[in-house]
Parts: C-alpha cells; sequence; structure tokens
C-alpha cells in the first residue's frame, strides 16, 4: 500500500497514456480508503489545482461506478415488479451513458402518465397505446435498428425510437402510473405487449404504432411454437427476464459496432443477474 509521500506522485500519473498505469494509479489511491480526502487536503500546498481536480473527477467517478453496481446486484431484490424494471432501466441508461443523465427516467415517465392522465379521459391500455404510439409517435426505429441506444430508455423517450422490448417497457411503466395494467409477451423473433380490454386479451406491436394484432397474426405466430410453448404467449414476463433479453440486445449491438469495452460490461451486466 501506498503512503502519504506516494500521493503526489501517483496523482501526477493518473492522466497517463496507459490505461494500465492509470487502473493501477487509481488502485493505489483508493487504498487510502476514507482517509484519501484528508490525505489530499493535508497535502495541498504539493498538489496543483489541475491535478488534483483529476484525482477528485475520477475518485468520485470511481465511487459513482460502485454505487451503480451495487444498486445493479439489488435491484432483482425489489418486491413490486413493475419498481423492479424501472430500477433496471434506470441503471442500465446510467451504465450506458457512463455518468448520471441530467434528466431521470422517473421524470420522463412521470411526463408521461401526467399529460396522458390530463389529455385522455378514457383510462384503458387501448387508449394509452395511442397516446403513446401515435399522438406522442414512440415507434421502432427502423433505419438504425441495432443502435444500442434502442435499449436506453430516457434516449427512446427523448428520440421517439426503440426497439420492441424498450417501446413495451415505457407502455408498461407509463401504464402502472395510470392504473392501466400492461405485460410483456415474449413471442418468437419479436416482443410484444399484453392487456385485458372488456374481458379481451390483446396483443400490441409497439414497434409498429401499437397496432393489435389480429387473431391470424397470434394463430401465425403460434404455428411457429410447439404447443406445449404456446402457454409463453399467456404468461407475464418477469423483469430479470426482460432485462436479460435486452441485455442480449445490446451484447449484440455493442459487438456489431465493434465496441468491445461495451459489450463485454453488458455481458457482466447481464451475469450479474439472478438465474431464474
Amino acid at each position: 500500500m501506498a503512503n502519504r509521500n506516494d500521493i503526489p506522485h501517483l496523482i501526477e500519473l493518473l492522466d497517463d497514456h496507459s490505461p494500465d498505469v492509470r487502473d493501477h494509479v487509481l488502485r493505489e489511491l483508493l487504498s487510502f480508503g476514507d482517509t484519501l480526502e484528508e490525505e489530499m487536503r493535508a497535502l495541498v500546498d504539493q498538489l496543483p489545482a489541475d491535478r488534483r481536480r483529476i484525482a477528485e473527477w475520477m475518485i468520485t467517478s470511481h465511487k459513482q461506478g460502485q454505487a451503480r453496481w451495487d444498486a445493479w446486484r439489488a435491484w432483482p431484490e425489489i418486491d413490486e415488479p413493475n419498481a423492479q424494471l424501472e430500477a433496471a432501466f434506470e441503471l442500465l441508461a446510467q451504465f450506458q451513458y457512463g455518468w448520471l443523465p441530467p434528466i431521470t427516467l422517473r421524470d420522463l415517465l412521470d411526463g408521461l402518465a401526467r399529460d396522458f392522465l390530463t389529455t385522455c379521459h378514457t383510462r384503458d391500455a387501448l387508449s394509452l397505446s395511442r397516446f403513446l404510439f401515435v399522438t406522442r409517435q414512440l415507434r421502432g426505429n427502423t433505419n438504425d435498428y441495432y443502435a444500442p441506444m434502442n435499449c436506453n430508455l430516457i434516449h427512446v423517450i427523448e428520440h421517439k425510437l426503440g426497439l420492441p422490448i424498450s417501446l413495451v417497457a415505457v407502455f408498461i411503466l407509463v401504464g402502472a402510473r395510470c392504473g392501466v395494467a400492461v405485460e410483456g409477451c415474449c413471442a418468437p423473433q419479436h416482443f410484444l405487449a399484453r392487456a385485458r380490454i372488456g374481458g379481451s386479451t390483446l396483443l400490441f406491436d409497439c414497434f409498429n404504432g401499437g397496432r393489435i394484432l389480429t387473431d391470424k397474426e397470434i394463430a401465425k405466430i403460434r404455428s411457429h411454437m410447439p404447443p406445449h410453448l404456446w402457454r409463453v404467449l399467456a404468461e407475464p414476463v418477469q423483469p430479470v427476464e426482460l432485462m436479460r433479453r435486452a441485455l442480449n440486445n445490446l451484447i449484440h449491438a455493442y459487438t456489431l459496432q465493434g465496441d468491445e469495452a461495451n459489450s463485454t460490461l453488458m455481458t457482466e451486466l447481464g451475469a450479474a443477474l439472478p438465474a431464474i
């Protein structure tokens, strides 16, 4: 472990061109634990202001990263499924950005729910689907399907483009705020939303304007599934399963971009999820 006299030299190396050197230096500094800030204050005369700012920024970023990982491991323990899903997508956005975004997913979802409740008199899944996917024009990103940000719900809501799974997640989470029950539905090679209206169960294609699938289309989906798996179309998708599917999409998307670092990060996030 380094001692106090090593701190100025270590801080000089924090922006070294070698990532391995930077990682080693950061580990040495963090080995001081809670006393590091006190040690830095004691050496203030020996630390140029610009060096001290770099050190403070890197140490703060590391602590935030550790807290984010702790929260990621903890979200599956949240009692309520929709709260689990929202916490997971909030954290996933932070991992993708690499920092805390200026707006939270919760704020964006609250805004959509507030606008729906104040403009729509009918409070059911069909009305909410029209609001999100027609009025607000959230839609599938057909031009850049494999863009990683298609799974980032903050980016999806702000740019109105996403994947089936992210658009369904928005539908679920806004619905939860409005007393409208919506579930995810795993269909072969697609992800749909499911809701009950007037005693009937409807499947929504959120990627294509929130349209309702016909009986013929549902029968076609079933034809591509073994009969013993038809029950999957009627079972809610659990948040852990949904997030695992989203992470698999991201691993593929980042791999296509040649972004090995983020592909590895998404793999590690998936590995941290509990087995179902």
